[in-house]
C-alpha cells in the first residue's frame, strides 16, 4: 500500500489540506475496514477462536486509523523514508499489539 502510495505522491499530497481530504480519507478507511475486518474474521476463524479480549471492531479501527495515520505523516514527510522503510516501522508499532491480542 506504501509503494502505491508512493506512485500517487503527486495525487496525495494535492489531496492533503484541500476540501476532498476528509471525503477521500472517510472512503479509504471505509475500503480498508472492510478489508481487515473480513482478514480478522478468517483469522479467528483459522485460530479456532470465537474471541479475542478486544472487540474485533476495535482492532480493525485502531489498525486502519493507525495506518491512515502514519500514511498521512508519511506522504507528509520532507524526508519521507522509502515505502518499505514506513512498511517495515508500522509493522513495528502494529504487530506487538496484534501479538498481545491473539498471544
Amino acid at each position: 500500500m506504501f509503494e502505491h502510495a508512493q506512485e500517487y505522491q503527486r495525487v496525495n499530497r494535492a489531496l492533503l489540506g484541500s476540501n476532498a481530504e476528509a471525503v477521500v480519507r472517510r472512503r479509504i478507511h471505509s475500503v480498508l475496514a472492510g478489508i481487515v475486518s473480513h482478514e480478522l474474521k478468517l483469522e479467528l476463524q483459522r485460530r479456532k477462536r470465537a474471541s479475542i479480549p478486544v472487540s474485533p471492531e476495535l482492532v480493525t479501527h485502531f489498525l486502519v486509523s493507525a495506518y491512515t495515520s502514519v500514511l498521512t505523516w508519511w506522504l507528509n514527510s520532507r524526508n519521507p523514508v522509502s515505502p518499505e522503510e514506513i512498511d517495515a516501522a508500522y509493522r513495528r508499532l502494529v504487530v506487538p499489539c496484534l501479538a498481545s491480542i491473539f498471544g
